[in-house]
């Protein structure tokens, strides 16, 4: 596979002035954020506009309003005084076709080093200086959904569910990519749905849509063992979204709104977990907790969890009075990472996205420690944390280019 690299910029004098401005937490709003406007025909924006750092040079970059085309209110809550982290390296992955603007992307630590990723049409895994370990192709079309998990032993399992006929593959593969073989699953209906896969020590843990014994669709929680044995299933009707996560305890969060904490040893539910503001659209195991980012009241937010569901902190982010939201999280030696989107300023010439890249790292107690704003019109999906501490972000862009055609996209990965 054919990449371009780049390195990161200097961080600009503007944006070294002051970072991405951020919302307060769940405790309230900060009723000193400033209201600030450009009123001045300097040619230059207020700071809290900067755009951020600049993804790749084929990538349409995110602009800067003009003086006196809009107002935007600048917070100083939660996050604000977090330091501006530059990356080490991004690669591009490759042009997307459109029709794959909604596939989804896989990225998982390997703990033999390097991050594993899953996208439209490929499986591969990078070492840690972003060179092309190896890679599979993959069959793709615009309605197959990849998922992707790595157990403790290194094993990787990549998994596709096609929403045009239900297929659903699920294969192991071994840390250098030779396949280990095919995970037969042994679903109840003719037509299941595959929404999530995880692992807990060496065995499956999925998430899913299948007939119970009485011939009803319900959401189903699976676990697999090594040997292909089912050592728990369980489903409910009850479980409203698709989410999936499993602590080291052995407690699966499965579902959304209410989230069930489930017992992964005897299927016993232990609680339930739902943020106090707001709603999950990820969820991950650390330790025996968890943690979650997702939206809230138009801020990305961030929370952490106990093993039965009590909220021990939730921090809200807000660009500028913007719709922000987390779209994936990864946690790994007390540093937490959030990934995700805010609103353009100025999306005049937007196309596919009205967005750009968000990404905002706290410590295990909510502390923002640092952030990178991108300069792309696109977002980040995925994230993980490699075994030196190392942070790999995915996501998608679109290409610059002549206004008003249609940019080709493209995904990319950065290290920090």
């Amino acid at each position: 596979m054919t990449y371009l690299r780049v390195s990161p910029r200097s961080l600009s004098i503007l944006a070294a002035l002051t970072l991405l401005t951020a919302c307060p937490g769940a405790d309230g709003d900060d009723d000193a954020a400033d209201e600030t406007s450009d009123t001045e025909d300097t040619g230059e924006a207020q700071v809290c506009i900067d755009p951020g750092t600049v993804l790749l040079p084929n990538a349409k970059p995110a602009k800067v309003p003009l003086p006196n085309s809009s107002t935007f209110t600048c917070t100083n809550g939660w996050g604000t005084d977090a330091p501006q982290k530059d990356p080490k390296w991004t690669i591009q992955l490759g042009e997307v076709d459109d029709d794959f603007f909604f596939a989804g992307v896989g990225l998982e630590a390997h703990p033999d080093g390097g991050v594993v990723l899953a996208a439209a049409g490929s499986l591969a895994r990078y070492d840690a200086q972003g060179e092309e370990l190896w890679a599979l192709d993959q069959v793709a079309s615009p309605q197959t959904q990849p998922y992707l998990a790595v157990d403790e032993a290194g094993t990787i399992v990549f998994a596709t569910y096609t929403w045009q006929n239900d297929d659903i593959e699920v294969v192991r593969y071994d840390a250098d990519g030779g396949e280990l073989g095919p995970v037969a699953i042994p679903w109840n209906s003719s037509y299941p749905n595959l929404w999530a896969v995880r692992t807990f020590g060496q065995d499956i843990v999925l998430g899913g849509f299948d007939e119970d014994m009485g011939g009803s669709y319900e959401q189903l929680l699976m676990r697999i063992n090594p040997a292909g044995e089912v050592v728990l299933r369980k489903s409910t009707n009850l479980a409203g979204g698709q989410i999936l996560a499993v602590n080291a305890s052995g407690t699966a969060m499965f579902g959304s709104f209410p989230g069930f904490l489930v017992s992964l040893d005897n299927g016993a539910v232990v609680g339930s977990l739902t943020p106090s503001v707001g709603g999950p659209t990820m969820v991950v195991g650390g330790g025996d907790d968890f943690y979650m980012t997702g939206g809230a009241n138009g801020d990305l937010s961030v929370g952490r969890y106990s093993s039965g569901g009590t909220e021990r902190w939730l921090q809200t982010y807000d660009r500028a009075t913007v719709n922000d939201q987390g779209r994936a999280i990864a946690v790994a030696g007390g540093e937490v990472v959030v990934v995700g989107s805010t609103n353009l300023l100025d999306g005049s010439d937007a196309y596919w996205f009205g967005t750009q890249p968000i990404v905002l790292a706290t410590d295990a107690d909510g502390n923002a420690l640092w952030s990178d704003r991108i300069s792309a019109h696109g977002d980040a999906s995925a994230v993980a944390i490699g075994t030196a501490g190392e942070v790999y972000v995915a996501g998608s862009a679109e290409e610059d280019g002549p206004p008003n055609q249609e940019p080709p996209l493209i995904q990319w990965l950065r290290s920090y």
